[in-house]
Parts: structure tokens; C-alpha cells; sequence
């Protein structure tokens, strides 16, 4: 019988406590949840929302569209200023075309940014227009990038790490299915709490339906996290994992869904991450090896995040 018809009758036994939302129909192969904590969803026909494009793109692509934005203005208002003639700058001199150019460029980017060094200036009313115009544009873009960094700066960043694989320890008298999260900053963080689900598709009465779970963990709750945090379930008989094999986790296209959040003293704030292990992902016979260490004489405990997903056999 294939695990989907072994599933069926057991898995009315277990509500589906926690809906991710996801589509119980959807039956790709791929997972959920990728390691950056996004949805596999591809939004098409939404609106678009450009503040938080902006918010939570890359440091290095924000920086630079700052710049280009700074010198595309500029550019853009030098070719005005050279359109109704550099006469109408004072300071300035006549030549070939990029000679001109510069010179405008130079009255524009001083113009942006009001600054205002006085060896240029305009003259006559069209010139003084332009630029009045150019200097609100200037004061108003400078705002924006300033609220955008400062939003960008208090936007809390990804505070947890986790283990990139998951192992089940076959102890007795019930194996246990283990994931693996810690503090990946030297903050402080407080009243954690954590969800543990598991998605897998079921015969469910003649049709293939993804089902979601809830797994029951040991603990679910802690006060701080200095290190880290073993995430514990046991597979005994109310588990909706029990008794499946490790051939069962990959024909079911089983994924698990880690949901974790906790308070931040550095932040002021709740922070809430995510992660996922899909079936290849479980190591099985397998239990985490310690990351941390005590070195005699030492009062700090050695706790090495480059240990998290150290394993052994069980």
C-alpha cells in the first residue's frame, strides 16, 4: 500500500491546528519554505509596493541607487541649464559641448545638494526658475533617502540561525525528531517561543491533498537564548509521524516548518523568523553534537555557530 493510502486513515485522528494558508491542493514536489524563510509564492497581477522593495532590498543595490539617483537628477537638470544656455550662469564660460556640459553639471549637482558655493549662480528668470525647482527636488529626494536609511537601520535583520538539516535519534522506547536554532547576534533575546509543523500530502477519501500538523514539542517556550536550542518531538502514538519510515518522509514529500519569535533588547521589538527542512534534510540515526565547550580556568562558555549542524551516530 503506498504511504499516501497509509495515511489516510491515521491522519483524521489529528486537526489541522495550524493552516499555514498554503493551498491543501498544491502537490509540487518542491518545497514550501525556502532557507531564506519566503514562501515559494510568485505574486502576479498584485500591487507592487515600492517602500518595501526599497526596505528590504540589498545594502550594496540601495547604496548604489542612491547614487544613481544623485547623478541622474544632476545630469538630467544640467542638460535643462545647458538647453536655455550657459550665458545664464554666471561663472561660467563657453566651449565645446562636454566643456559646457561639465559646467552645468557642476551648477546642478550644487543646486541638488544647496550647497552653494558662489562661483555659480543663475541669472535671468527662467535660469532661477529651473533651479528653484531643482532645489525643492533636491531637499525633498535627500528627505526621502534619509527616512529610507533610517527605516533600513531599525528594520530588525534576521536574528536566529538554524541548523541546515534535521535528524530523528531512534531512542527508546520512541525515536525523536530534532531541529536546531540560536542567537545569531550577541543581542540579547528574551521570552522566545516556537512552533514546530509538518506538511505532507495524504489519500485523502480518493484525492491527494497536502495536509499541515502541529508536532507536539518537549519545549516550546524558553526565557533567553544564549545558546542553542534543540528542538525536541517525540514520535510516539499521537504523533501524526509515527511509525513512518524514512523512505515514507520522501514519498509523502514531507516538509517541516520551524516558526520562532522573540523579543529583542537591542531592537525594542518582537522579531519572527522561519525555516524548513524538507525530507532529504532529516538525517536519520543521527543526533547533534554539542557546539558549545568550557575551557578550564575560563568563566565563558565556547559556543561555536559554525557547529551547528555538527552531527553523530546516535
Amino acid at each position: 500500500m503506498s504511504i499516501r493510502s497509509n495515511f489516510r486513515d491515521r491522519v483524521r485522528k489529528y486537526r489541522n491546528a495550524d493552516d499555514l494558508g498554503f493551498s491543501s491542493k498544491i502537490q509540487s514536489t518542491a518545497r514550501m519554505l525556502g532557507k531564506d524563510g519566503m514562501f515559494r509564492v510568485e505574486r502576479i497581477g498584485g500591487e507592487k509596493n515600492i517602500y518595501h522593495y526599497l526596505i528590504d532590498m540589498k545594502w550594496s543595490h540601495f547604496i548604489l541607487l542612491v547614487i544613481a539617483g544623485y547623478f541622474l537628477m544632476s545630469c538630467v537638470f544640467a542638460l535643462i541649464y545647458q538647453s536655455i544656455g550657459i550665458e545664464h550662469i554666471s561663472g561660467t564660460d563657453k566651449g565645446c559641448w562636454i566643456h559646457e556640459f561639465s559646467q552645468c553639471y557642476y551648477f546642478s549637482a550644487q543646486t541638488l545638494t544647496t550647497v552653494g558655493y558662489g562661483a555659480l549662480a543663475p541669472k535671468g528668470t527662467i535660469t532661477n526658475f529651473v533651479s528653484s525647482i531643482e532645489a525643492v527636488v533636491g531637499l525633498l529626494s535627500f528627505s526621502l533617502a534619509t527616512g529610507l536609511f533610517y527605516g533600513r537601520f531599525i528594520k530588525p535583520s534576521k536574528g536566529f540561525v538554524f541548523s541546515n538539516v534535521a535528524v530523528v535519534n531512534p531512542m527508546k522506547p520512541f525515536p525523536i525528531l530534532m531541529v536546531r536554532v540560536a542567537n545569531k547576534q550577541d543581542n540579547i533575546l528574551l521570552d522566545l517561543e516556537v512552533k514546530l509543523l509538518v506538511t505532507f500530502i495524504v489519500n485523502d477519501e480518493g484525492a491527494n491533498k497536502r495536509k499541515y500538523h502541529t508536532l507536539k514539542l518537549e519545549s516550546d517556550k524558553v526565557v533567553t537564548l544564549p545558546l542553542n536550542w534543540n528542538l525536541v518531538h517525540e514520535i510516539n502514538d499521537t504523533s501524526p509521524l509515527y511509525e513512518l519510515t524514512q523512505q515514507d518522509f520522501l514519498d509523502s514529500n514531507l516538509e517541516l516548518i520551524l516558526m520562532i519569535k522573540g523579543f529583542s533588547e537591542t531592537y525594542g521589538q518582537e522579531l519572527h523568523s522561519r525555516s524548513s527542512w524538507t525530507a532529504d534534510e532529516i538525517l536519520w540515526n543521527k543526533k547533534f553534537s554539542m557546539p558549545y565547550s568550557e575551557i578550564p580556568g575560563k568563566l565563558n562558555v565556547i559556543f561555536d555557530l559554525n557547529k551547528m549542524d555538527a552531527v553523530e551516530e546516535a
